[in-house]
């Protein structure tokens, strides 16, 4: 059985659908459901509504997952520092090696994303980086129990 899924959405859009619902005197998620279902199951109107555009661009702001309230960068980061921890359990990946493995992401998206991470008590820092050196980071024992999460989904998780 496939999992439920829960998307969230920025405050812009969140605020145009409720709009859009009270206007019908629908339930928010009552009209989201049912766009859905028209766009992807009914009509197949995906390619018609993408037109051709990036849907990530499209998406306006960073998505966030529904349960954990991450963006799909940072889970893609903790994922990688799970994947890439040493004996040590820590990831030695420098900033421009997060880069280049996160399909979109920003230099800058990755350095903030790091100290985000950092802040939520998901990562932690291990010692010291210098010019040199990355700075190694760890996950703490909840960016653990996500990181098993994230490692048993199906989902690609890339996003810039």
């Amino acid at each position: 059985m496939t999992k439920p899924l829960q998307v969230s959405f920025v405050a812009e859009v969140s605020e145009a659908i409720r709009r859009a619902a009270a206007e019908r005197k629908l339930r928010p998620q009552v009209l989201t459901a049912a766009l859905m279902r028209a766009v992807v199951m009914d009509g197949d109107l995906i390619e018609s509504v993408l037109d051709g555009d990036n849907p990530r661009r499209l998406a306006g702001g960073h998505a966030r997952d529904a349960t954990t309230g991450l963006t799909l960068l940072q889970e893609g980061i903790v994922y990688l520092v799970g994947l890439n921890a040493g004996k040590d359990g820590a990831c030695r990946l420098s900033i421009s090696g997060f880069h280049a493995r996160l399909e979109g992401a920003s230099w800058h998206g990755v350095q903030t994303a790091l100290g985000a991470l950092c802040s939520k008590g998901l990562l932690r820092r291990v010692g010291t980086g210098s010019r040199y050196v990355p700075q190694p980071y760890a996950l703490t024992a909840e960016g653990r129990a996500l990181y098993r999460h994230l490692a048993a989904s199906e989902t690609d998780g890339g996003e810039g």
